[in-house]
């Protein structure tokens, strides 16, 4: 089930808003996160199963990391909760990737969602470990981690910032307004223009069909996919707020008009903004950032980045994809060191049309133009 079809838009929605505004505060949290598990075993019942056990596997090792005083054993719990959390992931992507190269071989459905769930458990067993309370409440967790507006594509919710929501939120009518306006805001920017690009699209990159055609041809089917991802992102993105705020919470903006950036280290402050925080707090800066040298910071950049790439996909060209922004992002930062180079737009013009170039690997099924 997906946010735009119909028996989202007229059944699913409807009847979990209705039942939601009249139920008593004390069961809201619970309907919640059983609707949301519904909405989840639409896409696949039997991983329904694994998702709940690891809902319980994270409330269990944050609470347990909260209460021990020891740190060395607070650590190692982490460790081993994360370890269980990434192991789960790795198997389904790595299955995914075995299929590349062994024939007959029986390919594994990737769980709707994993890769955002996953990155929501492992940074909720983080913050406990830094020093944030815990969730007592098996339930509540369960519903952080399975909420559905941002289950499937995001955006990624932060516990801390979501954790005094689940306690306290209001049912008023203006929410509803706001959350119905932003959704139909994501859902025209997914229907109205990203599927549209998308089948013009899938045209030309339907067996190299694009080589057949020259430069000016080439260039507009590379500008509709940059504009196709970011309508069809932050069209989910924008729903995922939007209904977030029907039922009260507040999901922070994922997208800030990244093709307006100013240079490649602005883009990605403005394009899935949820992801780069996330690396950034949870990989880049507990690798040491910036802090022991230029070699460690170069070799902390290219991993993280490359963690990026895998992340979306499991082909080469994805991790391709990641690498190079990563040499980008050091050469902009480390060498190019002109501001004057930086603010002329000749050099926004350039980004850009990296930016777009990229998004054709990005796109591609692999690294070969035959």
């Amino acid at each position: 089930m997906v946010f735009s079809s119909l028996s989202f838009l007229f059944l699913f929605l409807p009847f979990t808003l209705l039942i939601y505004y009249l139920l008593p505060k004390k069961f809201e949290n619970i309907w919640l996160l059983f609707t949301s598990l519904l909405f989840y075993s639409f896409c696949g019942m039997k991983y329904t199963f694994l998702f709940i056990i690891e809902i319980i596997w994270n409330w269990f090792f944050g609470y347990i990391i909260f209460i021990v005083k020891n740190k060395l054993l607070k650590k190692l719990l982490m460790f081993v909760c994360i370890f269980f959390d990434v192991f789960i992931l790795v198997f389904f992507k790595f299955n995914r990737l075995l299929s590349l190269f062994l024939k007959n071989y029986i390919v594994l459905l990737l769980p709707v969602g994993i890769s955002f769930y996953t990155f929501q458990e492992i940074s909720y067993v983080v913050d406990v470990y830094r020093g944030e309370k815990c969730q007592k409440n098996p339930f509540y967790l369960g519903l952080y981690l399975s909420f559905f507006p941002q289950l499937i594509a995001g955006p990624i919710v932060r516990y801390k910032d979501i954790n005094s929501q689940l306690d306290f939120r209001e049912k008023i009518f203006s929410n509803i307004i706001n959350g119905v306006y932003i959704f139909c805001i994501g859902l025209s920017k997914k229907v109205l223009i990203a599927n549209q690009l998308g089948s013009f699209v899938d045209i030309f990159y339907r067996e190299n069909y694009f080589l057949n055609f020259g430069f000016p041809v080439l260039w507009l089917v590379a500008v509709s996919f940059a504009l196709q991802i970011y309508y069809d992102f932050s069209g989910y993105s924008d729903m995922a707020v939007g209904l977030g705020r029907m039922f009260g919470f507040t999901i922070p903006q994922n997208f800030n008009y990244p093709y307006f950036c100013r240079s490649f280290t602005d883009f990605w402050h403005r394009w899935h903004i949820s992801l780069s925080m996330w690396f950034k707090d949870y990989v880049y800066v507990p690798l040491g950032g910036n802090r022991r040298g230029l070699f460690h910071t170069f070799f902390n950049l290219m991993f993280v980045w490359g963690l990026t790439g895998m992340w979306h996909g499991y082909g080469l060209h994805y991790l391709f994809w990641g690498i190079s922004w990563g040499v980008l992002l050091i050469i902009e930062i480390y060498i190019i060191k002109s501001n004057l180079i930086k603010n002329s737009l000749f050099y926004r013009i350039f980004v850009i049309l990296v930016i777009i170039l990229l998004w054709v690997i990005f796109r591609s099924d692999n690294l070969s133009l035959g």
